[in-house]
């Protein structure tokens, strides 16, 4: 939660030491779900200080960990997001199947935003 304050005031510095702390913290608990939002949270982070492909790389690491859970709304919030740095980077036809996914996920997890949103 003090990830997304320091976010929302625009602290991207005090977000990213949050949700470092609350990687580490759920590496060393072994709570998979922790470390995955943690890593798809850092992601954003990177996503708007303009580092894109270290974005892309932690919402890579997200996935998997959401994957084991079954966890689908996680899986399509970070192909969502994951489409979003992959337009940035001009990466049209990844975006595209990123947002795919995401969809897909979306509909498994009953979250019509994003479905809404890949299908823009």
């Amino acid at each position: 939660l003090a990830g997304a304050a320091a976010l929302a005031l625009g602290e991207l510095d005090a977000a990213e030491r949050h949700w470092a702390t609350a990687l580490e913290l759920a590496h060393g608990a072994a709570y998979d779900l922790g470390a995955a939002r943690a890593l798809n949270n850092l992601a954003i982070v990177a996503d708007i200080r303009g580092r894109r492909d270290d974005a892309l790389s932690l919402y890579e690491s997200a996935i998997p960990l959401y994957q084991r859970l079954g966890h689908a709304a996680g899986l399509a919030g970070a192909f969502h997001n994951m489409a979003l740095a992959q337009r940035h980077l001009r990466r049209y036809e990844q975006a595209d199947e990123s947002e795919r996914r995401a969809a897909e996920f979306a509909r498994q997890a009953g979250d019509a935003r994003i479905v809404e949103a890949a299908l823009v």
